[in-house]
Formats: C-alpha cells, sequence, structure tokens
C-alpha cells in the first residue's frame, strides 16, 4: 500500500499561510481532507449561516488545491472513522493539522483522535496559530510557554 500524509482541514480553509500545508507538503504523497461532522452542526454554537459560509470557503479552497495539484477530499461522518476509512486504501504516515480553537466539544474529538493516532502509530501533528492553550490547568507561566511550544507530535497527550 501507498504511504500518505493527511493535511485536516478543519476551520482554516485557506492555503496561503497555512502551516500544517506547508508543513506537509515538504513530505510526500499528501491528500487534503476536510470532514464534515453532523455530530458538530447539530450544536446550539452552529448555524445553516455558518455553514452556508464554510460550503463556499470549501469551494474556494479546492479551487486553491487544484493549482497547486491537489484535490480536497470531502467526507461525512466521525474523523476516526473517516481515517479507518483511509488506512484501507493507504498506509497514513502523518497527520498534520492546525490546532482548533473550538468548543469542548472539538476538544474531546481531538483528544479521542489524539490516542487513536497514538495507537495506530500515525504522528499527528498539529500547529498553533493563536496564543491560545488548550487544555491549561492554569495560566501560571502562560507567558513565558507562549512563545517556545509551537506544535505537539501524537507521543504528547492532550490534558483530560
Amino acid at each position: 500500500m501507498e504511504k500518505i500524509n493527511l493535511v485536516w482541514f478543519k476551520k482554516d480553509l485557506r492555503i496561503y499561510d497555512n502551516e500544517a500545508l506547508n508543513e506537509a507538503l515538504k513530505t510526500e504523497n499528501v491528500i487534503p481532507i476536510f470532514v464534515v461532522e453532523p455530530d458538530l452542526w447539530k450544536l446550539p454554537d452552529h448555524s445553516s449561516r455558518q455553514w452556508e459560509f464554510v460550503r463556499e470557503c470549501l469551494i474556494d479552497l479546492n479551487n486553491s488545491l487544484n493549482d497547486i495539484g491537489l484535490k480536497l477530499i470531502i467526507r461525512i461522518g466521525n474523523i476516526q472513522d473517516v481515517i479507518k476509512d483511509i488506512m484501507k486504501m493507504f498506509i497514513v504516515k502523518g497527520i498534520y493539522s492546525h490546532e482548533e480553537t473550538g468548543n469542548e466539544w472539538t476538544f474531546k474529538r481531538d483528544q479521542s483522535l489524539r490516542r487513536f493516532t497514538k495507537n495506530e502509530s500515525i504522528n499527528w501533528y498539529e500547529y498553533r496559530q493563536f496564543g491560545v492553550f488548550r487544555g491549561l490547568k492554569t495560566r501560571k507561566n502562560w507567558s513565558q510557554n507562549g512563545n517556545n511550544i509551537y506544535h505537539r507530535k501524537s507521543s504528547m497527550i492532550l490534558e483530560e
């Protein structure tokens, strides 16, 4: 089976100045994916108006990716199930994404995916976009740590 790396687009639906995409492109065989997560879209902090914006952004993203020789794969479901399906066709070496600052649902989804990727020996590289640190129990020494930590690998478990 062919070895690939996934670029998982979540909220940052652009290729310009996208650290996760840029790092993935340094590897071989990159497949960009976006997963429509019905359970997320059922939450009260998501709306049909927001979905319409995301849909338009996905069209633009696909066009931008086509310009650099990639095709966006869009799937509906749970991210782990989507990755398991991809694993039936490819050996997934790594996943590249931005560290999402969202709600509790997305935080727990990512914790679960972190455990899954660790168990499957898949490196998951998350790139921080903002000064927000997910999972902190205290803000003590936050400002000193802010400039030192830029991404986490699958060997690091998010605090539960």
